[in-house]
């Protein structure tokens, strides 16, 4: 990072953007920009919470998330979104071996399963990730204690899991699909 992404882009420090304006304010610079690398850059940073909530901790000279592991909120939806996940891969690795179109035929309750189940975690991480994007807005950023800031940075390594897992979920959701699309042709 050279800077101020909000600056670079003309925008505000802010823990929450509004997609549009952040928008906006990506082609302005762009279309200005001597560099336009740093400024889509910039965009791809501000646009993802846990990357956005990182800049402004480096801004600000705090200590990021940076964990390997869910904070103690997200523990138990770990737990629930390997084993959504290890069932795809085997559902998947199982239709993939079948040899015959009537092993497979007899896979597709389970494809089917296990997409609902994929669907579902999407959808409750979604929820998860407006929760995490609410308790953003009662931040009174900058002015934040440094408690707050240790809040955060948690909210931060919250939004990186969140996000790794909704898009771990899609890749399934996209073999298993492959999957069904295959028997339908």
């Amino acid at each position: 990072m050279n800077g101020d992404y909000f600056k670079l882009l003309g925008m505000s420090q802010a823990l929450v953007v509004d997609e549009s304006q952040l928008k906006d304010a990506w082609h302005r610079a762009a279309a200005l920009a001597e560099n336009p690398e740093e400024v889509h850059r910039a965009y791809a940073v501000l646009r993802e919470p846990a990357r956005r909530i990182e800049h402004l901790l480096a801004l600000q000279g705090r200590k990021t998330g940076g964990n390997e592991k869910p904070g103690a909120t997200l523990f138990d939806l770990f737990f629930t979104i390997g084993a959504t996940l290890k069932k795809a891969d085997d559902i998947y690795r199982r239709a993939s071996e079948a040899t015959s179109a009537l092993q497979r035929a007899g896979l597709t309750g389970e494809l089917l399963a296990s997409l609902d189940e994929l669907q579902s975690a999407g959808q409750f991480i979604l929820t998860e990730k407006d929760q995490r994007k609410a308790e953003l807005t009662a931040f009174s950023f900058p002015n934040l204690s440094d408690q707050e800031w240790e809040t955060l940075a948690t909210l931060g390594n919250d939004f990186s899991f969140l996000s790794k897992w909704e898009s771990e979920i899609r890749k399934r959701e996209s073999h298993l699909q492959e999957i069904l699309i295959g028997k339908i042709v």
